[in-house]
């Protein structure tokens, strides 16, 4: 659990580099971006807190520890919701969800080898088109 929390701690420290003063689906792309690259480069970190190994699924407490990293994702959808630059018919959580479901379900693969893209730039291309897709999801109607 330590080194999980550790492995979290670490995950933050990416996405808070992140400017937050881009617009909302630039800082979200940012974001995502930030996260596979931790993937990328902290696989032990990363294998540990979301690629477990089986076992029993951890007790609730502990993956309530472990949620702060998805509520900086969250602390950005409300932002551009508010913003009204991010679809407010929607609700915060479910597409703070979604995205990091995208961007992990690439990551995890990418992480775990089974991508089927196997260079680096083939990854950046198909994690472009979830974000491609994110933004046309979440861009408000004009």
């Amino acid at each position: 659990h330590a080194l999980r929390m550790e492995g979290h701690g670490k995950l933050a420290e990416y996405l808070r580099a992140v400017d937050a003063t881009l617009p909302a689906l630039e800082r979200l792309r940012e974001m995502g971006r930030a996260y596979h690259r931790f993937g990328l480069e902290n696989r032990q970190y990363y294998a540990l807190m979301f690629l477990g190994s089986g076992a029993a699924a951890p007790r609730r407490e502990v993956v309530q520890q472990e949620l702060f990293t998805l509520m900086l994702l969250l602390d950005a959808v409300t932002t551009g919701m508010g913003a009204g630059e991010i679809r407010r018919d929607l609700d915060p959580m479910t597409v703070t969800t979604a995205l990091w479901t995208q961007v992990h379900g690439v990551t995890a693969l990418a992480v775990s080898g089974l991508l089927v893209q196997s260079t680096y730039e083939e990854q950046v291309a198909v994690l472009e088109g979830v974000f491609d897709a994110i933004r046309a999801w979440l861009t408000p109607a004009r």
